[in-house]
């Protein structure tokens, strides 16, 4: 769970992170570098692996290296999987909590960069974004956006929420009368690009479409924000890339290593400009594609852009037909994804030469829902929507019965929108349903199912 002291501290731990160097922090925390032999060794002044000062090792398994994506030291011991910066090397070491570290380190070396946390004021719970209002993030969202993507467990969503590049709140979309919200949603943003889309928390769709870019976003890599500008290249880094959001949660979720930088192209048709591209110079690029014909033609474009600069290139692509990641990965844990990754047994792996034979034309069309047809008659009557806005109506005191916007405050809902106009649908029909059932007894037939009186009507909607 994100804790707002972490959001208005992060810019100082970045700092003081970048000014601790690796003898600092060895120093603070009471540990020695010991090579291969077990002989204490001064600390680098570039990348290099020791025997891990936590625990008994006899092959040296802990390395030293600078990020890519903001340039400060960092450490990893490849056997436990655990790493991070000069913080959490001494967070770990003395068994303090991130702040604790961060708070020792500053005053150790007179730095005065730390500031006690304290709570974010009402007024500035959510970042500013254009069309785009952010919630504070708790597991809750974290197990709702799993459901949407099929995977099981919350850790893909976590990495990718690590990286800085995932929320949730609400979309401000663009309607006739003005800009209407749609609660709920997640979101996969890039300042740096002016590039998101978005999704519904609770699977649904935004009319016929799945995800949507908000407006005065563009549709471009989501992620490059993660590499600096300016990084000097001396550690082999990977870069994941997804055409959708599902796919990149999914596929994340057994991308356990710490330096993997996942990129989502929003679209089939998102582009990279020659600078996007020229951030990916000296990476490991892989490409995962979805079995159809836009998605491969869509891989094969971000392949010619990335050769320029990647070291190397490679496409993945689901054995099964019009699949995609987050198919495969459906019903997975983390490891059942991870497993997945390393065994290569459900798809096909092209590098090099084997990207140029690799043909679009092989695949079919991409995979459509069918539209269901209207039935003649109109839409069916939508008994819950109806006896839910009946019952908020009867809730009200007489004098607020023939408001609209009373009804919708009841139920809780946004009095303009999609929203307000089922309300209005669901007054309609109880109106029609008290009218049938006054004839119906007028008629001499018996009813069961009658609604109380209403006295709503379609002139006051």
């Amino acid at each position: 769970m994100l804790k707002a002291w972490e959001v208005t501290m992060s810019s100082a731990f970045e700092d003081i992170a970048r000014r601790c160097t690796i003898s600092d922090a060895l120093v603070i925390a009471g540990l020695t570098l010991t090579n291969k032999r077990g002989q204490s060794v001064s600390p680098p002044d570039t990348k290099g692996t020791y025997r891990s000062p936590f625990r008994s090792d006899n092959n040296p398994s802990f390395s030293l290296y600078r990020d890519k994506s903001d340039q400060h030291w960092r450490f990893k011991d490849h056997t436990t999987g655990k790493g991070g910066n000069m913080i959490n090397l001494v967070e770990q070491a003395l068994s303090l909590s991130r702040a604790e570290a961060a708070e020792l380190i500053d005053k150790k070396l007179s730095l005065g960069l730390f500031v006690k946390p304290r709570a974010k004021s009402k007024s500035s719970s959510g970042e500013r974004l254009k069309n785009i209002k952010l919630d504070s993030f708790d597991p809750l969202h974290a197990e709702q956006i799993t459901s949407v993507v099929g995977v099981k467990g919350t850790e893909g969503v976590l990495r990718i929420l690590d990286r800085g590049i995932l929320g949730v709140g609400t979309l401000f979309r663009l309607g006739r009368n003005g800009k209407y919200p749609e609660p709920d949603c997640f979101f996969l943003y890039d300042q740096e690009s002016n590039s998101a889309v978005t999704r519904k928390l609770n699977g649904e769709r935004f009319g016929e479409i799945k995800s949507v870019s908000p407006n005065d976003w563009e549709k471009k890599p989501v992620g490059i924000s993660a590499i600096h500008k300016e990084a000097i290249y001396s550690e082999t880094y990977e870069a994941v890339f997804f055409e959708g959001e599902k796919d990149l949660i999914a596929i994340m979720h057994g991308i356990s290593y710490g330096q993997t930088i996942p990129i989502c192209m929003p679209s089939a048709t998102t582009t990279m400009t020659t600078e996007h591209a020229a951030r990916f110079s000296g990476m490991s690029c892989t490409i995962y594609a979805q079995a159809d014909k836009p998605g491969i033609a869509a891989a094969l474009q971000w392949y010619k852009w990335l050769s320029h600069y990647a070291f190397s290139v490679k496409i993945r692509v689901p054995k099964s037909i019009g699949c995609d990641w987050a198919d495969l990965a459906n019903g997975c844990t983390s490891s059942e994804v991870e497993a997945l990754l390393d065994e290569a047994k459900l798809y096909d792996e092209y590098e090099n030469e084997e990207i140029l034979n690799l043909s679009p034309e092989a695949f079919p069309q991409e995979k459509r829902e069918p539209i269901k047809p209207k039935k003649k008659g109109g839409s069916p009557l939508d008994l819950d929507n109806m006896y839910r806005c009946f019952n908020a109506w009867n809730s009200l005191p007489e004098m607020h019965r023939e408001s609209v916007a009373k009804v919708c405050e009841a139920l809780g809902v946004p009095t303009r929108g999609a929203e307000r106009q089922r309300v209005v649908r669901g007054l309609e029909n109880c109106f029609k349903a008290m009218c049938v059932n006054l004839l119906m007894l007028r008629m001499g037939y018996s009813v069961t199912t009658a609604l109380p009186a209403c006295n709503y009507s379609e002139e006051v909607a």
